[in-house]
């Protein structure tokens, strides 16, 4: 590149360069300007182009083609466009140069107008041409998901256009609309034009994964994941693989619950699914990668193995901002609000890197947690426990307000940090303060400040404040209605709390597990232990975890009703023994290798029959890879007596055969006499 404009320069010098029409020079401009274009160089960019146009070669095609390129991509969009415009005639080169200036310089608009003006002015496109219009829609719906509707229209118009041309079969044009498929939401669309692509390069996997694990369908990325690792004649996968695989099981992660192992709460199946990614990312040689190792630090404090995550932290070559921040908020995950204080302010005071916005954001909820755990333990109404935390989150507040780039008025995920900080900390005024000085509210500001005066005693203020935010158009989130059902718990307010009931059927979030806990948790503190069983009653079992459990015995026990929580809790006992065989019996294969005989699937099918889950008991028994015998089928029957089961009863019973004895004989009548009672 370097020669090519000096050799250029020598022929300026010695006029050279003044001889119009020679294709000598005509070709020697096209080089210099195509070295311009890599290195960035505006400058000689300007003088080359000022020589083409003293000579008369500005008005050649190629010539003037390369002078749009290396213009933009110079970054100077206005002098690219002017040359653009002076041209007598434009090819599809000179309009792809354009518009993939446009792109590469962030105006999508421009970008998307331009190529719309190409097909009007009748300018054939070609698949670079559809590839530059796709990354223009996906720049632009990756800035605004608001305009994802709109976005998808456009997408599916260019590939419309792009089938009809043939250009389809450009690998590059099928990973784009792969790509921005996904980040409409549409993966119908994203596996179709991937499965109709004639070959897949590692892009092109990596782009389905990433699509499935945002778009919330994390096991089929994991699938997919797998299936590119072991099978034969596959693309070898990349760095980017092995995040985007990581990401799905975060997505996982984030969704499952934590178990007790070893007087340890972990979230065993992400664990399990982190380690093998991990072991296998380091056979691939990508463990040192930074981006990699820094989602492994979040990753395994996510689920529940601090010290696995400062393993890989400490592991790492060199650290970035990111994988200071992941260490950080793992340990305020994990209970460690005093440790990811420790290291941010080691952070803040050594010279390793700058926080940025997100490390502040979990400094801040490290504050936040040891304040709401800090009232707890001692005395939810009283300032004086949480008053440390307040004075740090305060320091940690005044710091980030002090750091240049900052603006606490327009960063919605900081202010809002600061928000909910102030407002578990106890200062409400400082709250408001800080809820106020915002440019715009998210949903996450308004839950945070609600939630704050709810937990704080000032809950009809939080439902005044809940009314204002729909108000001005912002749409709660499964967060606000838990917020305000703790308002209305905590002021008994019935008739509230059955109006934003409703409001959470419309929304159809009764089944959300968070708002379905807090439900239960509403009715059962206002008295109203019918809504609350009937809530309880509507969960899938398997859905229903220790909050569940706990809000309804809590609300038997204030009735008074010890008959009932006893049953109930001898219901838990037993679902817990289901979810625990679950567990064991899924890590005998998948963890330890071992075949499961008839016994163990036997234990299963018990345990399923127990907590009255008797047709998932009955598949198992049919699909076990061993003929049922008499065991198998006695269990059953014993269950369906049991549960008054006379469908599933009368099934086993049947099954049995001519080893029908005594006892079956007994339970199955025992089954028909219980189902004729009133």
């Amino acid at each position: 590149m370097y020669q090519a404009r000096r050799i250029f320069r020598f022929a300026s010098q010695h006029s050279l360069i003044e001889q119009p029409g020679h294709a000598a020079l005509a070709h020697l401009i096209l080089i210099a300007l195509r070295a311009c274009a890599p290195s960035g160089d505006l400058e000689s960019c300007r003088r080359i182009h000022r020589d083409a146009v003293k000579t008369g070669l500005y008005s050649n095609l190629f010539v003037a083609n390369s002078a749009v390129n290396a213009f933009a991509k110079c970054r100077a969009m206005a002098e690219s466009y002017t040359v653009f415009d002076r041209m007598p005639r434009h090819s599809t080169v000179s309009w792809n140069s354009l518009i993939m200036g446009y792109v590469e310089n962030g105006d999508f608009e421009r970008a998307f107008g331009s190529f719309q003006r190409m097909l009007r002015e009748g300018c054939e496109a070609n698949a670079r041409t559809y590839l530059a219009a796709l990354m223009a829609c996906t720049a632009k719906i990756s800035k605004n998901e608001e305009h994802r509707s709109y976005i998808l229209e456009k997408g599916m118009e260019i590939h419309a256009r792009a089938k009809i041309t043939g250009s389809l079969s450009d690998t590059f044009v099928g990973n784009a609309l792969v790509n921005l498929y996904a980040k409409c939401g549409s993966m119908v669309d994203a596996r179709l034009v991937f499965d109709t692509m004639p070959w897949h390069d590692m892009v092109s996997w990596n782009s389905l994964i990433v699509g499935y694990g945002a778009n919330g369908d994390n096991n089929l990325a994991l699938e997919i994941f797998t299936h590119v690792r072991t099978s034969r004649g596959c693309c070898e996968a990349n760095a980017r693989t092995f995040v985007a695989a990581l990401m799905a099981c975060f997505g996982l992660a984030e969704s499952e619950e934590h178990r007790e192992i070893d007087g340890v709460l972990v979230k065993l199946e992400s664990l399990e699914k982190c380690m093998e990614i991990h072991a296998d990312a380091t056979r691939s040689g990508f463990e040192s990668q930074t981006c990699l190792a820094s989602i492994l630090v979040d990753l395994y404090a996510e689920s529940g193995s601090v010290m696995d995550s400062r393993c890989v932290f400490d592991r790492m070559p060199c650290h970035d901002v990111v994988s200071w921040t992941s260490l950080i908020l793992g340990h305020v995950k994990n209970s460690e609000s005093e440790l990811a204080l420790e290291l941010f302010e080691f952070l803040r005071d050594s010279s390793a890197c700058l926080p940025n916005s997100r490390t502040f954001i979990a400094a801040l909820s490290a504050c936040a947690t040891m304040a709401a755990k800090q009232g707890k333990e001692l005395d939810p109404g009283s300032d004086l426990a949480k008053l440390s935390c307040l004075d740090r989150g305060m320091a940690i507040h005044s710091q980030a307000a002090c750091c240049a780039g900052f603006d606490l008025s327009s960063d919605l995920f900081l202010a809002s940090a600061v928000v909910e900080m102030y407002a578990k900390c106890g200062s409400m005024l400082d709250a408001q303060r800080a809820f106020d000085r915002m440019v715009n509210h998210d949903v996450v500001a308004w839950t945070s400040l609600i939630l704050g005066y709810a937990e704080n005693g000032h809950g009809k203020l939080a439902l005044d404040l809940f009314q204002q935010m729909q108000r001005r158009g912002c749409a709660p989130n499964p967060q606000t209605f838990v917020a305000t059902l703790v308002a209305c718990s905590n002021t008994a307010a019935l008739d509230s709390g059955k109006n934003i009931h409703a409001q959470i059927c419309r929304y159809k979030l009764e089944h959300h597990q968070f708002v379905a806990n807090s439900l239960v948790d509403f009715y059962a503190k206002c008295g109203a232990m019918a809504e609350a069983e009937m809530i309880f009653a509507s969960l899938e079992p398997e859905s229903r975890n220790s909050v569940t459990w706990g809000a309804i015995l809590a609300g038997y026990a204030r009735q008074g009703d010890t008959d009932r929580a006893l049953e109930l809790f001898g219901t838990m006992r037993d679902e817990g023994m289901v979810e625990q065989c679950r567990g064991l019996f899924r890590a005998m294969r998948e963890r330890y290798g071992i075949a499961p005989e008839i016994e163990h699937y036997h234990c299963v099918v018990d345990a399923l029959g127990r907590a009255n889950l008797l047709d998932e008991a009955v598949a198992m028994a049919r699909s076990m890879p061993f003929v049922a015998n008499p065991v198998t089928w006695k269990t059953l029957l014993s269950a369906s007596a049991k549960w008054r089961n006379v469908e599933v009863g009368k099934l086993v019973f049947e099954k049995l055969g001519s080893d029908r004895g005594d006892i079956p004989c007994v339970l199955m009548a025992n089954i028909y006499a219980a189902a004729q009672e009133p």
